[in-house]
């Protein structure tokens, strides 16, 4: 019983590490727009805004799913009718592979921005 409990808690922590990997602010070199994701650990939840100071825009997406590696999401930018689903997908610490399906259909690494993560 006690190995089952170590196993859980094992695990638990083991997602837990996952899921923070995905927290920072992204970005491309082939888009003006910088990805934040952020996790929230007590709600067990993520945010993801992507802004523009080009554009002067702020887009949020839609959370549909989440898995060990991947964050499923859906976008609308109003803007300009833009529709798309979205699958962010943990390639390394500092990139993610997004996927988009829909209005346009395309594969980007975006790349984590360096930025110190103490600020407590």
């Amino acid at each position: 019983m006690k190995l089952l409990l170590t196993a859980l808690l094992l695990m638990s922590l083991s997602a837990k590490a996952q899921m923070e990997k995905f927290e920072g602010v992204w970005t491309s070199p082939t888009s003006s727009y910088f990805t934040t994701i952020m996790y929230n650990e007590e709600k067990d939840q993520f945010k993801i805004i992507n802004f523009s100071f080009k554009e002067d825009e702020v887009i949020y997406e839609k959370i549909t799913k989440v898995e060990d590696d991947k964050i499923f999401t859906s976008l609308h930018n109003e803007s300009n009718s833009y529709s798309v689903n979205v699958i962010y997908e943990l390639l390394n610490d500092d990139q993610i592979l997004c996927v988009f399906e829909g209005d346009i259909n395309r594969r980007v690494a975006i790349t984590r921005m360096p930025m110190d993560k103490n600020y407590d």
